[in-house]
């Protein structure tokens, strides 16, 4: 009986966690953000676009994340429709929203380090 269970689980596919070049995609997007002389919001994403391989691979992923999945739903409110551009979208708002994330810590910190007078 218990042969029968393993020989089960063995044939079901490991799913990949995320797609392979989306962390390098959303890293580049992040640095852009930071740059001084950021580039305008269109052009990022075009970047975004002309990277994205496999869309319906990123979207199938971001169903599945518990915390990107919102934002995909968030996205997919609005009017973009072609997998291509929810993808391009969704990579963009990834970024765009580990970006706040950082210059809230780094602003807590410096909060936090300042002398209490």
């Amino acid at each position: 009986m218990i042969s029968g269970l393993v020989g089960k689980f063995q044939e079901v596919p490991v799913e990949k966690l995320q797609p392979p070049k989306l962390p390098g995609l959303i890293r580049d997007l992040r640095a852009e953000l930071r740059r001084p002389d950021r580039r305008p919001r269109a052009q990022l994403y075009e970047l975004a676009r002309r990277r994205i391989e496999a869309p319906h691979e990123i979207l199938d992923w971001a169903k599945r994340d518990r915390r990107w999945s919102f934002t995909l739903a968030e996205i997919m409110t609005g009017t973009l429709t072609r997998p291509r551009d929810l993808a391009t979208g969704l990579v963009v708002a990834i970024a765009d929203e580990l970006e706040e994330e950082r210059e809230m810590l780094d602003d807590s910190e410096t909060w936090s380090a300042a002398p209490i007078e």
